[in-house]
């Protein structure tokens, strides 16, 4: 996936790809940076969604 990245670093698919990779090793600073940049970079709705997941992020890693 990183090649990816590196090939279309503003793909939102593989921004969102990454971004749950990094959930899925509970990595909450790597997993905020890939949705940031899917806000940076994606279009209204895509936004909306990477929001509500750092919200969710930063709750579960609060607890």
């Amino acid at each position: 996936m990183q090649k990816s990245e590196k090939i279309e670093p503003t793909d939102v698919i593989t921004l969102r790809n990454m971004a749950g990779t990094y959930e899925l090793m509970k990595n909450e600073k790597k997993t905020l940076e890939y949705l940031e940049k899917i806000i940076k970079h994606g279009n209204t709705e895509q936004r909306k969604e990477a929001r509500e997941l750092i919200e969710m992020v930063k709750n579960k890693y609060k607890e």
